[in-house]
């Protein structure tokens, strides 16, 4: 039996796209993923598929981001600790990885090439985002779920009177 690979990683599921997550401890992983969860969840399928770890693989020619056993359904927050997830999900295809860097790597204009990353020998769109230090929270979540398309679920209906 060969073991499936974990990286270092937060993922998630946003309508019909699992989200990867990556970045150094502390950079906002957690917090990011957290808050589109939220963002996403009027109208949009939204779960937690791993805090931290996640067990990545190919098949069928596409990345399938799954739960790590031992923790999953659980999210750690810095400065609160351990909470358990309101949506869990095992797995999903991934559609998308987030990458939060320092500042001074973000391209104002990435070049077509670094718009992906490989992983498991599968390509996959990327996006480089600074990291907790160096950019808004809300500002980060607003853009990804405009290029995810989700941003019209985060709109306020308007009531008619």
């Amino acid at each position: 039996m060969s073991l499936v690979p974990t990286i270092h990683a937060t993922s998630i599921v946003l309508g019909t796209h699992g989200v990867l997550i990556r970045g150094k401890s502390g950079s906002g992983k957690t917090a990011l993923a957290l808050q589109l969860l939220g963002r996403a969840g009027s109208g949009n399928y939204t779960a937690l598929i791993s805090d931290d770890r996640t067990m990545v693989c190919p098949q069928n020619g596409r990345l399938i981001a799954r739960s790590v056993e031992t923790i999953a359904g659980l999210a750690e927050i810095r400065g609160i600790g351990i909470i358990h997830a309101r949506r869990q999900a095992a797995g999903a295809v991934v559609t998308l990885v987030l990458d939060l860097v320092d500042t001074q790597d973000v391209a104002r204009l990435p070049a077509m090439p670094d718009r992906t990353t490989c992983i498991n020998g599968i390509s996959v769109p990327l996006i480089q985002l600074p990291d907790a230090v160096h950019g808004s929270l809300e500002a980060k979540t607003e853009a990804i779920l405009a290029v995810l398309d989700l941003s019209h679920a985060c709109r306020p209906r308007s009531v008619d009177g």
